[in-house]
């Protein structure tokens, strides 16, 4: 199956259905970011939501970003994912995240940001055009029956659908600590591109306490070509 053929809604749809058949997990797409910060208030107060989801931070206009949410057959909220197109006017997305990426801090994590940076590596410095941010990836750690499945890798690839569908990217990107990364992670989702040392977040109040993180991103013929790829063979 092309590409081209699963980029619209009945596709998406039997994707979705797809996803709970096999993982017995119901997954919920949205774009109501009030609606999502509610669900992740009752669902997930450990961790509240990224300041670029935050529609009282950072509004989303219709039609400019989305949201995956997954619930247990009991109803628990055990996963939350999002995307939203960036304001990179003309700039580069190396150019536009050197002087904006203290906008997409970590969630929950006291901050000291005068003191964190950003490098732009050589791949970021070329990439243009319409850049959309995926970050709130979170699957809930204590549920064991959750994790070692392929449930991680075939939601995002159900992002990357969804994002090439209904905002069609000329890139997608995302911050991934370095614990996580080099663990494979990044392969997991997908992605094809991870540049090392890009950015480090200083902790609040602690003099050697910092997050090192990757930049990772597919343009657009990256996730074209790896939708084309079928998704038993990813599995396999």
């Amino acid at each position: 199956m092309s590409v081209h053929e699963i980029l619209n809604e009945p596709h998406l749809m039997a994707a979705q259905i797809d996803l709970q058949r096999r993982f017995d997990f119901h997954v919920t797409l949205g774009d109501d970011f009030r609606q999502y910060s509610a669900i992740i208030a009752k669902g997930r107060a450990q961790q509240p939501v990224g300041l670029p989801f935050d529609p009282g931070h950072s509004p989303i206009e219709a039609g400019q970003g989305f949201w995956l949410v997954g619930h247990t057959p009991d109803g628990v909220l055990a996963h939350t994912q999002a995307m939203r197109v960036i304001d990179n006017g003309a700039s580069s997305l190396g150019e536009y995240m050197l002087g904006n990426f203290r906008r997409y801090p970590p969630a929950g994590v006291a901050l000291d940001l005068a003191r964190s940076r950003f490098r732009a590596g050589p791949g970021p410095r070329q990439i243009t055009g319409k850049i959309c941010y995926h970050g709130e990836f979170w699957l809930d750690r204590t549920r064991a029956q959750l994790h070692g499945t392929g449930l991680s890798g075939a939601l995002a690839r159900f992002a990357f659908m969804v994002a090439l569908s209904r905002l069609s990217p000329d890139c997608v990107f995302g911050f991934m600590p370095n614990a996580v990364a080099c663990k494979g992670f990044a392969a997991r989702q997908g992605y094809m591109h991870a540049e090392p040392g890009a950015v480090r977040w200083q902790r609040q109040g602690d003099a050697d306490g910092v997050i090192e993180g990757f930049l990772v991103y597919m343009r657009r013929e990256d996730l074209t070509y790896y939708l084309s790829i079928p998704a038993q063979d990813l599995a396999a």
